[in-house]
């Protein structure tokens, strides 16, 4: 039994420098390697070819209690399509009420979604943006009246990465404490 506790610390102590390096060797998005990746590539050409790409984009989720003809709904909408427009970093935003796209809304008329999309810099590292794109829509959400009742959601790539990052760290913390409580 003594063996088997050794070999554990032994295994432990190989592990947790590599561990508490995480945040830097994981990179969801990619990033400089020896080989570029197929998405790599075909975001470089769309960069590289189109005059106003979307490479990198946030979406925000809306869920109401109502249609999104509603007032109240649209006003919220509006709110906060504003909030990511005035964003320096993103380039643009398109929502169904600019598109007049019914794809962008739901079956059910209560939800709906935004797209905030980033300028060509700004994409080439999109994670730095995350927090203040949620704390921009975090703060149109408390200025909104009954924002609450509504459920809202900030994804897309940059996001994901950077929550996929942050879970990872934590678990990576987390198994660290672990090994020697």
């Amino acid at each position: 039994m003594p063996a088997l506790a050794a070999a554990a610390v032994l295994l432990a102590a190989l592990a947790v420098p590599r561990a508490a390096r995480i945040g830097e060797v994981l990179s969801v998005e990619g990033g400089p390697g020896p080989t570029e990746t197929e998405s790599e590539h075909v975001y470089r050409l769309v960069r590289d070819e189109f005059p106003r790409p979307i490479a990198q984009f946030f979406v925000v989720t809306i869920d109401g209690p109502v249609r999104v003809e509603r007032p109240r709904y649209g006003a919220l909408l509006d709110s906060l399509t504003a909030a990511a427009g005035r964003e320096p970093y993103v380039s643009r935003v398109v929502s169904y009420r600019d598109a007049h796209d019914s794809s962008l809304v739901s079956r059910d008329p209560r939800t709906t979604f935004f797209i905030a999309a980033l300028g060509a810099h700004e994409s080439d590292n999109a994670k730095p943006y995350t927090l203040p794109f949620r704390g921009a829509i975090d703060s149109a959400i408390a200025r909104f009246p009954h924002a609450g009742d509504f459920d809202i959601h900030v994804t897309g790539a940059p996001a994901l990465d950077y929550d996929v990052r942050a879970v990872s760290m934590g678990s990576a913390a987390t198994g660290r404490l672990g090994v020697f409580v």
